[in-house]
């Protein structure tokens, strides 16, 4: 088998090289799959024997390893089971003799269940040891009786099915819930709404349930239903508004009080709305006249007054009084008092002349000047604070080698600008080699600074040395020498260079550097892929965009011996989200047929329905499901118009008959439940799937015994539907509510 993948696999991976030079890029997932009788693949088909199977979609391949088990054996003659009042066989209790069919379970995956024909002979009196237990509601006797009443002796005798069974000590506490037989009805509550048990009750008519745990530990379902409510409803509005008020058609411009009933819930509603009407204020007959001490200026409402507005009545619009309304006030500026600061900063060089004519210079560095002038009766001070720059420096060159060169910037005034200084003799140098002087100019200040640079020069030794490179690269060849950068790229090239020093060793070095550099074939790969893309086998980079992507292939090589440059042209492109609408929850009593819609948050190209595996319809997003009378699996495959596919499953359940005519009795409680549900069978349990009111299955567990308790913590609330299969195989649906 894996030889025949193998040979399937290398020629898929040889198709595209048939039309192109560029390998082919091929994704394979395999499924390894036990089956027992026949199995059902994503293509569609159910296969019922061992085979290979292959699927070619987009660039992916899907492969199907299937091993097929065995169908189901019957055994024609009955197992001869014998018991006195009950027998025991295959964990399962058989209180009444006859022939029955049974199934024994396959223990490993991929066997298949035996069904078998069971017979039962009873044959006398049975008895019992000691039964010691406590539950609520009822007990299921080992012989099959339903005990809804407490029992407590020695050596009772029980009859059932004719039969008698001695229970040497019996001790049985049946504590039962308090029930309430019927809804509890409220003629009439206080006010619009009330609390009960912590539930809000508001409206008329409606039945609000809740669980309560008696005394004994037994939860109780009860029921509240208020028939009407007394009182009203107030409801106060407070508003507080300039000039005027539009409430509908009216415009109010005084305060009021208005109040108006409404009657169309279940209880009447008053509603008020207090106005409060503020008025701008307008009047300016009175002018405010304000005297202002300190400072020579006034800021009043953003705008700015010197001395020049002394008499002169201002206008503006003030916020702050009349509740907030725009209001037209004034002020008169009568005169200023105080003083008026003004601070005067420079930088300078060398000596400064002030407005005043004084003249400062080097020796008033830092220092603070105070001048001070009367205007119209108020006082200006004004400060000067002088900072002069003039530096002399010396640059410590340290020992270099044969020369040493120095960089000063701003050689000219009012430019960023830079000139060199080279030296060659050992000293304290102030001048270049032309003999003018060392400084650099702060373009900013203008300030000079004077330099002087000392240098001690080390002469060079003279020597041989061999560095050398003659070597062949691909794409682009670098390498340092003497702390400069070389690079040949995407050609033919070669190079010789001789006869350079270093400045770290002090010595001269002799060598050459003759590259060949070849460049690189490329390969261009466009890719189309859904969701995602990982370029296996190169980048192993998973991306789920569109991109363009590059990288040296590791084993593949062009005519020059470089490894080839793969280009990945990548599109991204996304699997529709589907949902199925219509109801998958059928009843004998009600109708055998239902309506199944999908809704698509793209368009599609095409729709695949399968019934129990079988295609059905293609193209339409509607199916209509005929002839129900088991349960039924619907497998929807949703093709977007780039190709992509997504697959959605449902089970149509058929509830045969109501749960007093099922076959197995089964018992669900508290039902609304916030947390916990309990489940209980006299057949025993084995397991339960739940699914949300769209038909996603959102819980499934395995249950052992005849009671079971889930926790529904993960459930938001909601109607959900339950399929419990008891331990000999027969299936029951419930419908129940989450209310957290």
């Amino acid at each position: 088998m894996k030889k025949a993948l193998f040979s399937l696999l290398l020629t898929i991976a040889c198709l595209p090289m048939a039309f192109s030079q560029q390998p082919a890029n091929v994704h394979v997932e395999t499924t390894e799959a036990v089956s027992c009788g026949s199995y059902n693949w994503i293509d569609g088909n159910a296969y019922s024997s061992d085979t290979i199977v292959t699927l070619l979609r987009n660039d992916t391949v899907f492969v199907l390893e299937l091993t097929v088990s065995n169908l189901p054996v019957d055994t024609l003659e009955a197992i001869q089971v014998t018991g006195h009042c009950y027998a025991e066989w295959n964990n399962k209790t058989w209180n009444t003799a006859g022939t029955y069919i049974d199934t024994i379970y396959a223990t490993a995956l991929g066997q298949c269940d035996s069904v078998v024909k069971v017979q039962i002979t009873l044959a006398g009196n049975d008895s019992i040891d000691l039964i010691d237990d406590t539950v609520c509601g009822m007990y299921i006797a080992p012989w099959g009786d339903t005990l809804t009443e407490s029992v407590n002796g020695n050596d009772v005798n029980v009859v059932y099915n004719g039969c008698t069974i001695n229970v040497g000590e019996f001790y049985l506490v049946v504590n039962h819930a308090s029930d309430t037989a019927d809804t509890e009805v409220v003629d009439e509550a206080e006010g619009c709404k009330m609390n009960w048990h912590g539930i809000e009750v508001s409206k008329t008519d409606s039945v609000y349930y809740t669980t309560l745990t008696n005394a004994v530990g037994c939860d109780s379902v009860v029921s509240i239903k208020v028939l009407s409510f007394s009182g009203s409803s107030y409801d106060t509005t407070y508003r507080t508004v300039c000039d005027f008020y539009v409430n509908g058609e009216d415009t109010l411009f005084t305060d009021s009080y208005i109040t108006t009933l409404d009657t169309t819930g279940d209880c009447p509603v008053h509603r008020t709305l207090a106005l409060t009407i503020d008025h701008s204020y307008r009047d300016t007959a009175n002018v405010v006249v304000r005297d202002v001490e300190g400072g020579c200026s006034l800021t009043w409402f953003g705008n700015r007054y010197d001395a020049s507005a002394i008499g002169d009545t201002l206008l503006a619009y003030d916020r702050t009084v009349a509740g907030g309304c725009d209001s037209l006030v004034s002020i008169r500026i009568t005169r200023f008092t105080g003083v008026h600061h003004d601070t005067t900063s420079v930088r300078h060089c060398g000596r400064y002349i002030w407005r005043h004519g004084n003249v400062r210079d080097t020796l008033y560095t830092d220092t603070e000047i105070i001048d001070s002038t009367v205007t119209e009766g108020c006082t200006s001070y004004q400060h000067l604070i002088v900072t002069f720059y003039e530096k002399y420096d010396t640059v410590e060159a340290g020992e270099v080698c044969a020369r040493y060169r120095h960089m000063f910037f701003s050689r000219t005034p009012a430019m960023a600008s830079y000139y060199y200084a080279n030296f060659t003799e050992t000293g304290l140098h102030t001048t270049d080699e032309f003999g003018e002087a060392l400084y650099s100019t702060d373009y900013s200040t203008h300030c000079v600074t004077n330099h002087a640079v000392n240098v001690v020069i080390k002469a060079p030794e003279q020597r041989e040395s061999s560095i050398n490179y003659d070597t062949v690269v691909c794409d682009q060849f670098t390498f340092v020498f003497n702390r400069n950068i070389y690079t040949w790229d995407f050609s033919a090239d070669s190079a010789l260079r001789d006869s350079v020093y270093t400045k770290r060793s002090c010595y001269d070095i002799y060598g050459h550097v003759k590259v060949t550099v070849n460049k690189r074939d490329t390969v261009r790969y466009e890719v189309d892929a859904c969701d995602s893309y990982t370029w296996t086998g190169y980048s192993d980079e998973t991306y789920t965009r569109s991109t363009t992507a590059s990288m040296v292939l590791p084993d593949t090589l062009d005519n020059n011996g470089c490894r080839v440059v793969g280009m990945l042209d990548l599109t991204i492109n996304h699997t529709p989200e589907v949902t199925i609408e219509g109801d998958w929850n059928l009843y004998q009593d009600s109708t055998n047929s239902t309506t199944l819609t999908a809704v698509s948050n793209m368009p599609i190209s095409n729709y695949k329905w399968y019934r129990n595996g079988v295609l059905q319809s293609e193209t339409s997003n509607v199916l209509r499901v005929n002839n129900v009378n088991t349960n039924i699996d619907i497998r929807l495959e949703s093709e977007s118009n780039e190709g992509c596919v997504a697959t959605n499953w449902i089970t149509i359940t058929y509830n045969v008959g109501i749960e007093e005519n099922e076959a197995v009795e089964m018992n669900i409680y508290p039902n609304p439940a916030t947390r916990y549900l309990n489940i209980e069978s006299a057949e025993g349990l084995k397991e339960v799937v739940i699914y949300n009111a769209i038909g996603q299955q959102v819980i499934v567990s395995s249950l052992d015994g005849t009671r079971s308790t889930l926790d529904l913590g993960t459930l938001s609330s909601g109607n959900y539907t339950m399929r419990i299969t008891a331990a000999n195989g027969e299936q029951v649906t419930r419908k129940f509510i989450v209310n957290k």
